[in-house]
């Protein structure tokens, strides 16, 4: 796996030319406000190719006519002057296409033709490098073995996985009783999510369109984030620093705490974290240079190689916390788009608007959203949403500092929570997520989800390795396709239904599961009678 040269713990990108992390910095530093907004779109029209500069009209000099007598006309003249020809404009050459509009239009024209047809469609959207391409293509992979047809196929094994940027429509059908039958899932990036904060709606129309005809809603979010960014970020606040939040919670582990009091060093030496973390590329090239030399290298520079293999350790470690602490405003933030996106949902449809390809996206007014989801007007968004917590093996399995993260955390029996119930781990560790959900979307489900057990050093997929909570997001889209035909009991009953999750390890059958709240939730109903 080749390393990133700036930040060596992350998987190099041949194909993006930057790691995860380096996309993270860019979009952070290139988080545009309305302000830029209006600048990006000057500089737009700015470079926009202009027509040729038309050649001024040349100056014709006053004919000095003699005396005219008696006899004399002037017809003449004035008519061979109007014969003359006239210097034409030329006109501006066509506008070159932007790849962007082109993309977003062939993805809008699809949606419609989804709509028209009147195929359940699922939208699947994923926080930055949370594992969404890897659970998209579990699920895909399961699909495929119980008789699903899938355009595009999911990636072959020992495959490389390249992470997505563009909105993707993946189909799934099968044939029974002679009718094809199935659902389509729009994959959304959270990087064109993001464009939310600018509130540049233009740019993510196919995203607007997409979330405005999803019949259920998948939101991806890495599990080791959501449990341990607001506690790290808390603590580093409080320390001054997440070299000392290291420091502090691998005090039980002496090799662990031998690198963190290195780390520590180093961010004394280079002045911050920040700064600190910048010197790992350099330290891990000088580190292949020598180790080129073999058994030509001096003892100077075998001594040297000793103490850089000892620095780039310690720096890895103080990069994955600072990666945690610094995940904790963008998951807020994060959520903060996918409530925008609620209200937004709500005003159009209160218009009738119909989002495709011919709509007006620029006409809409960040404003008037606003002002909707603090009026009576707002309503809800109801359709079924399923919240995954991906990679939760890093929970459930920790490595040494992830486990020690844990064990020093406000709640250090986390990983037997896991276990027990998602919705209470989540309300002791990011009570402000869980509600938000529950406070803005109608309907909402939380489960972890594994989709490649304990598989974090490799690039490539193997689908040998172990699944969990996969199950859990197919009855769930199965379900949320009979939606509309279920009575008010069923869907309270569904939305209680977290005890469904025990289907990813086989410990109870979700059809029994699911007759059995049917026949609890008849009862109620019998007896509020």
């Amino acid at each position: 796996m080749k390393r990133c040269p700036k930040h060596y713990w992350f998987e190099f990108d041949e194909t993006q030319g930057d790691c995860q992390l380096c996309e993270r910095e860019a979009m952070k530093a290139e988080q545009m406000t309305p302000a830029h907004v209006a600048e990006w779109r000057d500089q737009e029209l700015q470079s926009e190719p202009q027509a040729p500069e038309v050649p001024p009209e040349p100056v014709v000099e006053p004919e000095i006519m003699p005396p005219f007598t008696a006899g004399d006309t002037v017809e003449p003249a004035l008519a061979e002057r109007e014969r003359e020809p006239q210097p034409v404009a030329a006109p501006p050459p066509p506008r070159p296409a932007d790849p962007v509009e082109d993309e977003d239009t062939r993805i809008l024209n699809q949606l419609t033709q989804l709509r028209e047809n009147g195929v359940f469609t699922v939208v699947l959207v994923g926080f930055y490098a949370g594992g969404k391409t890897w659970f998209l293509n579990r699920v895909k992979h399961e699909l495929g073995r119980w008789g699903f047809n899938l355009s595009p196929p999911p990636a072959a094994d020992k495959e490389r996985v390249i992470r997505t940027v563009n909105v993707e429509i993946h189909h799934a059908r099968r044939l029974k009783d002679d009718e094809v039958k199935g659902f389509a899932l729009v994959d959304i990036p959270g990087e064109r999510l993001s464009r939310l904060v600018a509130k540049d709606f233009r740019s993510v129309r196919s995203v607007i369109a997409a979330m405005d005809m999803c019949g259920a809603l998948i939101v991806a979010l890495p599990a080791d984030e959501v449990l341990l960014s607001e506690d790290i970020h808390r603590e580093a606040v409080s320390l001054r620093g997440v070299d000392q939040v290291l420091l502090n919670r691998t005090k039980d582990n002496p090799t662990l705490h031998a690198l963190a009091q290195k780390a520590r060093e180093l961010v004394v030496e280079h002045g911050s974290v920040e700064n600190a973390l910048g010197t790992q590329g350099l330290k891990s090239l000088e580190i292949d240079r020598i180790r080129a030399l073999g058994d030509e290298k001096s003892e100077e520079e075998r001594a040297k190689l000793l103490r850089l293999v000892d620095e780039v350790a310690a720096l890895e470690i103080l990069t994955r916390v600072h990666r945690l602490s610094e995940a904790d405003a963008e998951l807020s933030l994060f959520t903060q788009d996918l409530c925008f996106m609620t209200g937004l949902m709500s005003k159009l449809k209160r218009d009738g608007a119909r989002l495709d390809s011919h709509y007006d996206f620029g006409a809409l007014d960040a404003g008037q959203v606003d002002v909707h989801i603090s009026s009576l007007d707002y309503a809800r968004f109801m359709r079924p949403t399923f919240v995954a917590m991906t990679k939760a093996d890093l929970v459930s399995h920790p490595d040494p500092l992830l486990e020690c993260l844990i064990k020093h955390s406000r709640k250090p029996d986390i990983g037997i929570a896991y276990d027990e119930d998602p919705l209470d781990t989540l309300y002791d560790m990011r009570m402000s997520l869980a509600t938000m959900f529950e406070q803005w979307f109608g309907t909402v489900k939380f489960d972890f989800v594994t989709a490649f057990h304990e598989h974090r050093h490799s690039d490539r997929i193997d689908y040998s390795a172990g699944h969990f909570g996969v199950t859990s997001v197919f009855d769930w889209i199965s379900w949320a396709q009979r939606w509309d035909a279920m009575s008010r009991a069923e869907r309270r009953a569904l939305v209680r239904a977290r005890a469904i999750r025990h289907s990813r390890d086989g410990r109870k059958d979700p059809a029994k599961d699911w007759a059995f709240m049917n026949r609890q939730a008849a009862r109620h109903a019998g007896a509020a009678r």
